[in-house]
């Protein structure tokens, strides 16, 4: 028997089972589907702490401090790696709004946050925040994951279907098994809180853009070869897959910003077209009414630690959310050893 199975392949399944494989424990990683064709694959990937239910509560609302903390964990965690070659880059992001209620709670520990007043932009962008943050190239960045667990000793099974939680534990060969699935939970758990969403990204061919450019769902994100256009709350939908209703949608959007007067910012926006447009990706947000589900179980005599629903912010909060979920899985394994 292994130490520990994690099931999921995704950015929140990855992260936890390095963790593991890094403390010395043998673990398996045991997913429907591999990294490459899961929702973590096909994210915009920028470093924002918002998009998770629970996260933009009070400074002393409880979920909202997790949140909170989950994502100044992974900002370190990404601080770390970006000198490495990982496919992560440190980049300011902008965060627009309406009013000053809207101010990001990026905490200290992102540097400094400056604020600006813009009166002459449109009523929901007069205010905008500044700080540094960070762009993730999934592809790269989960492929190094991947690798990883595998370097340390890790196996990893992909095409593996279970019907339920008492399935997927009977069929585990970690004595602790933790619960990494997103939205594969609301089946296999029978959750019932998800509100999944649709998230779409485009990809442009390259420009220069220096800086990340987010307002309400919508992201505009550099990349090293391409430029990102993301959004990520489709609420009719009938497919995962991009339609050209969205992308005419995302495209349209994207480009007002060549209209704006951002010159307080120092920032300059290039020309995006249709014929520009290289890709376009489609995944569901895990957005879960309760927030995170972060708890540990009995089910068939071992014990499972769930770890999901993080919304659109599962990078964002991976490597914290992955710590919490780590410590309470290795104090249940100590508690199992012979």
């Amino acid at each position: 028997m292994m130490d520990f199975t994690v099931i999921g392949h995704g950015v929140i399944g990855l992260t936890s089972a390095s963790m593991l494989a890094g403390r010395g424990h043998s673990v398996e990683v045991v997913a429907d589907r591999p990294w490459d064709a899961t929702a973590s694959s096909a994210a915009c990937a920028v470093w924002l702490p918002i998009f998770v239910a629970g996260g933009d509560g009070p400074a002393g609302d409880r979920a909202a401090q997790r949140v909170r903390r989950w994502a100044a964990q992974t900002y370190g965690a990404f601080r770390r790696m970006a000198a490495q070659d990982r496919g992560i880059r440190p980049v300011d992001l902008i965060r627009f709004g309406a009013s000053d209620a809207d101010r990001p709670a990026v905490g200290e520990f992102a540097g400094e946050l400056r604020t600006y007043h813009l009166p002459h932009l449109p009523e929901d962008m007069r205010y905008a925040w500044r700080f540094p943050s960070f762009v993730i190239e999934m592809d790269v960045y989960l492929r190094s994951l991947d690798a990883e667990i595998t370097a340390r000793g890790g196996r990893i099974r992909t095409g593996v279907h279970f019907t339920s939680l008492d399935d997927a534990v009977g069929r585990s060969a970690g004595r602790v098994v933790l619960n990494c699935t997103g939205l594969g939970s609301a089946d296999l758990c029978k959750d019932t809180g998800f509100r999944p969403v649709k998230g779409v990204v485009l990809s442009h061919r390259q420009d220069r853009l220096d800086a990340i450019l987010s307002t309400g769902s919508y992201v505009l994100a550099p990349r090293s070869d391409r430029i990102a256009l993301g959004a990520g709350y489709f609420t009719d939908y009938a497919t995962e897959e991009p339609t050209p209703k969205e992308i005419d949608t995302i495209l349209a959007f994207h480009e007002r910003w060549r209209e704006l007067d951002l010159s307080a910012l120092e920032l300059t926006v290039p020309e995006l077209s249709a014929d520009r447009i290289t890709a376009a990706v489609g995944g569901l947000r895990p957005i879960r009414l309760g927030g995170v589900r972060l708890e540990a179980e009995e089910v068939g005599g071992r014990t499972v630690v769930h770890d999901y629903g993080h919304g659109g912010a599962g990078v964002t909060l991976s490597w914290g959310a992955a710590h919490e979920a780590v410590e309470t899985a290795v104090a249940a394994w100590e508690r199992t050893r012979p």
